[in-house]
């Protein structure tokens, strides 16, 4: 029963969670943009998802609430059953990527953006085949950035019960990271879950992957792409803990925080790497279960409550500083392109912020995302 169990409660997660983060950096400076290679794959290698296209979205507008701000570029956002949609800062245009075929049965849990913009790469749940039922397990597929065409799988051949989510692409374009989750095979064994890469662009269907942490997830690169931050977490060993290491995960150094901090999600690094933002609750409230603790124990995510508020701490060592006192739900963010402002989803829909945590302004309330009542992840493009 633990196995089933934890099948159905995936699903609910993944349909009802988003993701946490946070940020700031002093005077931040952002590296030059690397180059990444255009996906050119034949489709012999990548499959388009066999589904039905549904009547597509018309572009609409939003009105624009943070003009004095000045922001440009464009939001990328992973809607769940809302799909993939596109807010532009300038127009207030919210435009549909990809619209889900079947958006009561299918659900796209992240997303990001390749260093060139042209493709995104996102964690999707399609439609089971009829009369199945959607489990939640989501494969990785690369969508042009445009939405021109539909998104191509990247493994043809999952093992029964697995799932790939949370992608992110290495800095020069060549490796994306992402969280590779295996259910428990029996009701005496507990899941496997592990941060692992894969080389950019892939050159055959399920492309080899290589191991960089165990028990880990939340994998965030740094600016230079030398420097992989990570929550880690043991079931034997509450809370969850944050961690440095490289790129390949060697070297791996915890970083030291409160024993008042009963959680830590959605790491990110500042545009200087000087500085990692992260999500957090305090004990001074609800203790918020792990990610994995709340799936085994079948409970929703974040069904409790619990508040918690973006904090950064050195690189280098350090005490962590609180940025924000927002007392929000499933957090994550990213800086914008030139290192001024810190996005973020929520439960309370889009803000955005200065990268010292003020000045925390709604661009999108969830009535304002098709599909959903908010986001999963978010990418600033320009």
């Amino acid at each position: 029963m633990k196995a089933i169990k934890f099948l159905l409660l995936f699903a609910c997660l993944l349909s009802a969670c988003s993701v946490n983060v946070s940020s700031v950096s002093p005077t931040p400076t952002l590296p030059g943009p690397p180059t990444t290679p255009s996906l050119s794959l034949t489709p012999t290698l990548l499959a388009p998802i066999p589904t039905s296209s549904p009547s597509p979205v018309a572009p609409f507008m939003v009105p624009i609430t943070w003009e004095k701000l000045q922001l440009t570029g464009k939001l990328v956002l992973a809607a769940g059953p809302g799909g993939v949609v596109q807010l532009d800062l300038t127009s207030g245009q919210m435009t549909t990527l990809f619209q889900l075929p079947d958006p009561q049965n299918s659900w796209v849990q992240s997303e990001w953006a390749s260093p060139d913009t042209a493709q995104i790469v996102i964690a999707y749940a399609p439609p089971p085949p009829p009369g199945g039922i959607q489990f939640g397990y989501t494969n990785l597929y690369l969508l042009p950035t445009d939405g021109s065409v539909e998104p191509l799988p990247l493994f043809l051949n999952l093992k029964p019960n697995e799932a790939y989510f949370n992608p992110v692409w290495s800095p020069d374009g060549k490796y994306i990271y992402v969280l590779h989750l295996v259910p428990p095979p029996s009701q005496t064994e507990q899941p496997t879950y592990a941060i692992e890469r894969l080389a950019y662009p892939p050159n055959q269907p399920d492309p080899e992957k290589e191991l960089v942490v165990e028990n880990a997830f939340w994998p965030r690169l740094s600016p230079d792409g030398a420097k992989l931050a990570y929550v880690a977490w043991d079931v034997t060993k509450p809370p969850n803990e944050l961690f440095i290491a490289d790129a390949d995960g060697k070297n791996a150094t915890q970083i030291p925080l409160p024993d008042t901090f009963a959680a830590v999600d959605a790491p990110f690094f500042s545009p200087d790497g000087h500085y990692l933002i992260f999500s957090v609750i305090n004990n001074t409230g609800f203790a918020q279960r792990s990610w994995l603790d709340r799936v085994l124990e079948v409970q929703t995510a974040y069904a409790d409550g619990s508040p918690a508020d973006w904090w950064r701490v050195p690189v280098a060592g350090g005490e962590p500083e609180q940025l924000t006192r927002i007392f929000d739900t499933s957090l994550y963010g990213v800086f914008s392109p030139d290192g001024q402002h810190i996005v973020y989803v929520s439960g309370s829909g889009v803000s955005v912020m200065n990268a010292d945590g003020t000045g925390v302004t709604s661009l999108l309330t969830p009535d304002r995302i098709p599909g959903m009542a908010g986001a999963s992840t978010v990418n600033w493009i320009p």
